[in-house]
């Protein structure tokens, strides 16, 4: 009982401030990263899989780099969603 008593706080809050959160990410033109992220943390399993390596380790490796990576080309590109930056105009 007391597990579905949290489920339901952790569901409850996480129900409130997703929307918030994602409408940030959405005005500010990066809502494909969160998707290209999760990508990468999934590749990155896959690596430490094969090298050996606790799971989490390589996944949470992999994706601060995915990210820090990302960061330093949106920052040179000008762009904060790497696909919507390059609009083409018709």
């Amino acid at each position: 009982m007391e597990f579905m008593q949290r489920a339901v706080i952790a569901c409850t809050l996480i129900a409130a401030t997703a929307p918030l959160v994602g409408s940030f990410v959405v005005q500010r033109g990066q809502s494909l990263i969160g998707d290209g992220m999760g990508h990468v943390a999934f590749s990155g399993v896959g690596l430490a899989l094969l090298a050996g390596v606790h799971p989490l380790v390589g996944a949470l490796g992999l994706t601060v780099i995915a990210a820090v990576a990302l960061v330093r080309m949106s920052n040179r590109q000008g762009g904060g969603d790497l696909s919507g930056s390059s609009q083409m105009r018709v």
